[in-house]
């Protein structure tokens, strides 16, 4: 029951995530218009990946896990806030395309 908890804020994560990656124009992301549906979903995308993280850190631990799974909570939480910092910067123009599927892999 709890890790549904954090499976359901996960996976709408990684939904919203590819609807808001389809929804974008070709020209950048973050450009200065309105906010569109594109930007709406990645927002709403990071903020369920927030949430996942929050409801993660509330399970009950395993003592005996206690330094393992520090170790891959942290390498997890690198990963997954890694591609947001790197989108962003792509659409502002800070990296080029060819960088950001670099660091996409």
């Amino acid at each position: 029951h709890e890790v549904v908890g954090v499976m359901i804020p996960a996976s709408a994560c990684m939904v919203l995530g590819f609807v808001s990656y389809r929804l974008q124009a070709p020209s950048h992301f973050f450009a200065l218009t309105p906010v569109g549906p594109s930007q709406a979903c990645y927002a709403v995308a990071c903020l369920c990946m927030v949430t996942a993280f929050k409801r993660l850190f509330a399970l009950e631990k395993e003592p005996r896990m206690a330094t393992s799974r520090r170790t891959v909570f942290r390498c997890t939480v690198l990963l997954w806030t890694a591609y947001p910092v790197v989108d962003f910067m792509r659409s502002m123009g800070l990296i080029t395309d060819w960088q950001h599927q670099i660091f996409a892999l």
